[in-house]
């Protein structure tokens, strides 16, 4: 991404500048260790987000791990696996662990070596971790208000429906990915996201961001919708209705979750134009809502108020206004990421 924002002439410049900071310093860890001295000593002061995030982002490819899970080195996935379970609670620069460094790198042959091997518990632990803020380390020099994190909230699932990896999605599935995990990093919001009111009577005013690259509604159905990979989104569907019992109205929740913006995947389906999911949802909405009792519909729109009154205060849709209403029509109530109980 730093090399997306600043051209190759620009990163030149950038780590030459900046080269009283980094030294010869290209381990991570010793990096974490001078940070850590800094923020007692106050050497530097305040840093801004761009300095810091810059400096995360020239030390990942420096990572030992990310060199060793480099499929061209051919190293056997029982030896990198030593090394994985040496390493594996390690947060990296930019908030990622050594589970997501295999996908990123194209390695799956160790990810499959992974799962065939570690006990299931382990194993769930692994694949639902979640990147955290890569601006965590630098939380008490970095003066100016931090933001969400660049990747913070992505999991393996993000990641495997992003590449369009069916074969590892269905793997992810069946030992046990959930389903409600959120990518709410600034990597993964619009381009344009609403501020926070400065008082009550103010008007909605919105920020750029600049690190935007692929705004996919957060939720795993979210990015399936977006990248129009049909095949997933039936296998993620399918473990919805195995976790949810096939209770027709649960169902229908899981396809309306919104982000924190208030978008659902068919949102996301419009948003990037996929007509073929867009068809795909509304043929799954019609045939759940046709065995749905009416009085169940009629709660259903009820609950669909007062949510859309909780969210007035709050996100926007796709097209600059609250999502929903009431239309009359049989579908029934949007839910945030983390409203659904169970582990789906």
């Amino acid at each position: 991404l730093l090399e997306q924002l600043l051209p190759m002439p620009g990163l030149l410049r950038w780590r030459k500048k900046n080269a009283d900071f980094l030294g010869d310093i290209t381990d991570w860890k010793e990096l974490l260790k001078k940070i850590g001295e800094m923020a007692e000593t106050k050497a530097y002061g305040d840093l801004g987000i761009d300095f810091c995030r810059g400096i995360c982002q020239s030390h990942q490819l420096h990572q030992k791990f990310w060199k060793l899970v480099d499929p061209a080195r051919k190293i056997p996935p029982p030896k990198l696996f030593k090394m994985f379970l040496k390493v594996r609670g390690n947060v990296g620069p930019v908030g990622d662990f050594p589970i997501h460094m295999c996908v990123l790198r194209g390695h799956i042959n160790l990810f499959e070596y992974i799962v065939n091997t570690m006990p299931d518990e382990q194993l769930r632990l692994e694949i639902n971790r979640e990147y955290e803020s890569d601006l965590s380390p630098w939380k008490k020099l970095v003066g100016v208000q931090m933001d969400a994190g660049l990747y913070t909230g992505e999991t393996l699932l993000h990641l495997t429906i992003g590449l369009q990896l069916e074969h590892v999605v269905k793997l992810l599935l069946a030992r046990g990915a959930r389903l409600n995990s959120s990518a709410t990093g600034m990597f993964f919001q619009p381009r344009w996201i609403p501020s926070k009111p400065s008082c009550l009577m103010s008007c909605r005013r919105y920020e750029f961001n600049k690190y935007s690259r692929c705004y996919y509604g957060q939720l795993p159905l979210s990015f399936a919708a977006s990248v129009g990979n049909l095949a997933i989104c039936d296998l993620l569907f399918e473990r919805a209705s195995d976790d949810r019992g096939g209770n027709e109205v649960r169902l229908l929740r899981f396809l309306h979750c919104t982000d924190h913006m208030g978008n659902t995947a068919m949102h996301m389906a419009v948003l990037h134009r996929q007509a073929h999911v867009i068809q795909w949802l509304m043929d799954k909405e019609r045939n759940l809502s046709e065995k749905i009792p009416p009085d169940a519909r009629h709660c259903a729109r009820l609950r669909r108020r007062r949510s859309l009154c909780r969210r007035r205060a709050g996100g926007v849709s796709v097209g600059g206004s609250q999502e929903g209403g009431d239309d009359g029509d049989t579908s029934l109530s949007s839910c945030s990421s983390d409203g659904d109980e169970g582990p789906g």
